[in-house]
């Protein structure tokens, strides 16, 4: 069987029925999140919506607002809002907390709130303007959620570019995960910061399997301005991808030539965004101390502390409320089918990758270095996630899902890549009509226990 991981004879891009089939299953997460957008009501403090369109309404006014700022909304111009903040009692959830996030999304939603009060003056109806400002600054973090999926399946793609049934599947897991879904339906950064960081994470893989072009390099650049841009973490992304892009390249060309090559183009995918969005977190680091300004916040809203790094790392429980999370609403009635479906999946996917591990240890076949460098890039990239994660939760943090939204590209392929070996325990056919069958009988299973998982938290509204 020839190898999965070898890209040398495997197609540049996938093929346009797998291309049709990412799209499909990207709109319908983007459906369930409109869906959540358009139907749900403010959720003003749960999901951070408040403070979140305030950042949004203070940039539209033309000002950048800090973690301090208080919420500015005018009861004749946001009556709702007005009163949901007024019925607020802590006076720490009257300031815009969510400000030390980058601005990307924000500024994203400015046209949104242009259009608001252009409606406001023409309706003379402050009531429909709030509502249609609301609900697109909801939209596009879902549209972001959308394309962070598709992402999902490209990524795959790059990864084993010799089994493309692996993308569509990737995809397919990447959707089941109704709380994402859900997730894409508020105001939130999420959405738009996972793509962001996944596009920038696409691009690196891409040069790394085909080789560097100007085309190719921009794409990373603005990729990686705009991660950095959207979330916190997407610094991290861009100085990942920087390193993998180095020694990508190095590989490629170990001659003068090839180091000054490799040294201009991970200086240009990490300082063009260090130049674009650097002095944001300059600017944080002068007004709070530090990057994120963890420390005012955690004065802000006191939490009780869970433990050291340690003990929570070490806490089995944890990890389950984390993994958990995608998959079902802790705390629900219903939790048990997330943990059920969870565990099906596990298996099925660990024995899927034996049998792959087995076919591979009688024909074994070394990988090329650019197949290493992929894998070790997003296998890095989840690891410094999963490193924050305790810490986190030490530190009294809730248990979001949409915290594990940047590993969700190297966990689905793995799971996808295991559904995918399933097909290889029967030798009967040709691969490519035994991944069709398995992608026939997986992707419908799938999407349907996304569709159920996301309309447990919809119900239990």
């Amino acid at each position: 069987m020839p190898d999965p991981l070898d890209e040398t004879i495997a197609p540049l891009r996938p093929p346009r029925a797998i291309l049709a089939g990412l799209l499909l299953i990207a709109v319908f997460v983007l459906s369930l999140s409109a869906y959540v957008a358009v139907a749900g009501d403010l959720e003003f403090h749960h999901h951070d919506e408040g403070p979140n369109t305030a950042y949004a309404l203070e940039l539209y006014r033309g000002n950048l607002p800090t973690v301090n700022t208080e919420m500015r909304f005018d009861a004749t111009e946001h009556p709702r809002l007005a009163g949901e903040l007024a019925d607020v009692p802590t006076p720490a959830h009257h300031d815009i907390w969510t400000a030390n996030h980058p601005p990307l999304y924000y500024a994203l939603c400015v046209p949104v709130l242009a259009l608001a009060d252009a409606l406001a003056d023409a309706l003379d109806d402050a009531l429909v303007a709030e509502q249609v400002m609301l609900v697109g600054m909801r939209l596009v973090n879902a549209l972001g959620m959308a394309l962070g999926v598709l992402l999902v399946g490209l990524i795959a793609f790059e990864l084993m570019p010799r089994r493309p049934a692996v993308a569509l599947l990737a995809t397919a897991v990447a959707a089941s995960c109704g709380r994402f879904a859900y997730a894409g339906g508020h105001i939130q950064n999420d959405g738009v910061a996972a793509a962001a960081a996944s596009l920038t994470v696409l691009a690196t893989l891409r040069i790394l399997r085909l080789g560097l072009t100007g085309r190719r390099l921009a794409l990373l650049t603005a990729a990686g301005a705009a991660a950095a841009a959207a979330k916190i973490p997407g610094v991290a992304t861009v100085a990942l991808c920087g390193a993998a892009l180095f020694l990508g390249l190095l590989l490629r060309d170990r001659s003068p030539a090839g180091l000054l090559r490799a040294v201009g183009a991970a200086a240009v995918a990490t300082g063009v965004p260090a130049l674009a969005i650097g002095w944001f977190y300059v600017r944080n680091l002068l007004i709070y101390g530090d990057l994120t300004a963890s420390g005012v916040n955690r004065e802000k809203f006191p939490r009780d502390l869970r433990g050291t790094w340690w003990e929570m790392a070490s806490d089995l429980d944890m990890w389950h409320l984390w993994f958990a999370r995608p998959w079902s609403h802790i705390g629900g009635a219903h939790s048990g089918w997330g943990e059920a479906f969870v565990d099906a999946l596990s298996v099925a996917a660990v024995a899927g990758l034996v049998v792959l591990a087995v076919r591979w240890a009688k024909r074994p076949s070394r990988p090329t270095g650019p197949v290493v460098l992929a894998w070790g890039l997003l296998v890095t990239y989840g690891l410094t996630l999963l490193y924050n994660l305790p810490g986190f939760a030490a530190a009294g943090g809730g248990y979001h899902e949409r915290y594990l939204l940047s590993l969700l590209p190297l966990v689905a392929t793995v799971l996808a890549a295991g559904l995918l070996g399933l097909g290889d325990l029967v030798r009967v056919g040709p691969p490519e009509r035994r991944h069709r069958v398995v992608v026939a009988v997986a992707t419908p299973v799938l999407l349907c226990a996304g569709l159920l998982f996301f309309l447990v938290p919809v119900i239990g509204r």
